[in-house]
């Protein structure tokens, strides 16, 4: 079976926020440890500042490569929405703080 590596990479920034800037293809391997090889790569080639996070998945067939790369995207995009819900609630967290200190 063949595996497939898609990457996002989602920045933090002052002025958007948390932001999935897009989903790349990092490559695909004959076997698992082939992909997550790729996946390590993928990642140790990030820029200061940006998240890269890798998604290792199964090929059925060499013709499910977009649709594995379309699924990638819709778990990165979910992924993105729980860290912004989650930087929320810590942002609000620490605001409650401030103003219980007064």
């Amino acid at each position: 079976m063949r595996y497939i590596v898609a990457y996002a990479k989602i920045v933090d920034s002052k002025e958007d926020g948390i932001v999935l800037n897009g989903v790349y293809y990092g490559g695909m391997g004959e076997t698992l440890e082939e992909a997550e090889a790729l996946a390590k790569e993928c990642i140790n080639n990030s820029k200061s500042g940006v998240a890269i996070i890798p998604r290792v998945m199964p090929l059925e067939s060499s013709n499910c490569v977009v649709t594995a790369l379309y699924n990638a995207s819709d778990a990165f995009e979910k992924m993105t929405n729980q860290m912004i819900d989650a930087k929320n609630t810590i942002d609000r967290s620490q605001s409650i703080k401030k103003r219980k200190k007064k």
